[in-house]
């Protein structure tokens, strides 16, 4: 079931989403109070899961699909965030955990994240520099490149920078705890608002981990099957390039991404199911064998349940 995103204009979009438009989010899967995907039908993601329950998806989370995935374009830098676990998630009424992980798709020259803190950092300091409008002191710059992949788990302070195209995949939740903005003003014209006592509430101020390892797991013909993240919540796997493939899904229900190039995905005795550039689609429980074909295209899997999700055919 191919999804339209829906996209989000933001104070620091870029436009590689909607030329002339700041957008800044394309949200592939969503089903959340804040924004919900649709089949091209119009038809709500969260109407195919009331209706099909655990033949779409075995997991769900308060009766929600249990995946948020989305295509981030920044032209300025995002706000200094962290987000919640669950928690300090409790403690704030209508907060989520969330738990996200970057694919780095693209990255300007010299384009950098903001990932977690420099060695010795304190509370009492971070809260000074913060005073001060100087919070960036405390935080570690890293550079990006296209293909890093990069865990952010809750307690990370962190900001994605300008110039990066990124996929995020996350649990479905959009608690952001703001600490710092730049002084800019929102696409209002107003301050947005910050969040310092809950952000500080669940900070971790360890310095962040190095960015993930990409593990190979298997080979068919010229395609790679690698595992990209391995979190409590989500797993997320990568087919590079896809030419002519034919596999098994783990038959707890999955999101296909096709990032560059169309990825057809053909179930047995079934129509052949393309899915353009920048669209995901979410594959149903009973689904097993299918046949994926493209022109060298990647394609990221994604599923909440622990398992693998892809394996070849013999």
């Amino acid at each position: 079931m191919p999804l339209v995103p829906e996209l989000k204009e933001k104070v620091w979009g870029g436009d590689r989403l909607a030329p002339g438009r700041p957008v800044g989010e394309a949200w592939l899967v969503a089903d959340l109070d804040e924004g919900q995907t649709k089949d091209a039908a119009g038809t709500p993601l969260r109407t195919h899961l009331e209706t099909l329950g655990a033949a779409l998806s075995p997991l769900t989370l308060d009766g929600r699909y249990p995946l948020l995935v989305k295509i981030i374009d920044t032209a300025q830098d995002l706000s200094v965030q962290v987000h919640p676990d669950d928690a300090h998630a409790r403690s704030t009424p209508g907060a989520r955990s969330k738990d996200e992980s970057w694919l780095i798709l693209d990255a300007a020259e010299g384009a950098s994240v903001l990932y977690g803190f420099l060695p010795d950092v304190t509370p009492a300091a971070f809260r000074a520099a913060l005073d001060a409008h100087q919070p960036e002191r405390c935080l570690a710059r890293r550079l990006v490149h296209p293909g890093d992949v990069i865990r952010i788990a809750p307690g990370t302070i962190h900001a994605i920078g300008a110039g990066i195209t990124l996929l995020e995949v996350q649990e479905p939740s959009d608690t952001t705890f703001r600490v710092w903005d730049y002084d800019r003003p929102g696409l209002d014209g107003r301050p947005r608002p910050l969040h310092v006592e809950p952000a500080l509430a669940c900070l971790d101020f360890a310095p962040a981990p190095a960015f993930v390892a990409p593990t190979p797991l298997a080979h068919a013909g010229d395609t790679a099957h690698t595992l990209l993240i391995d979190a409590p919540r989500y797993r997320i796997e990568r087919l590079a390039p896809v030419t002519d493939v034919t596999g098994h899904l783990s038959g707890q229900g999955a999101v296909l991404i096709a990032l560059d190039q169309t990825i057809t995905l053909t179930p047995p005795g079934q129509p052949a199911c393309p899915i353009a550039p920048g669209q995901a689609a979410v594959w149903p429980a009973g689904l097993s064998q299918c046949r994926l074909t493209s022109g060298g295209g990647q394609a990221i899997l994604a599923s909440a349940h622990p398992s693998p999700i892809w394996t070849f055919d013999a």
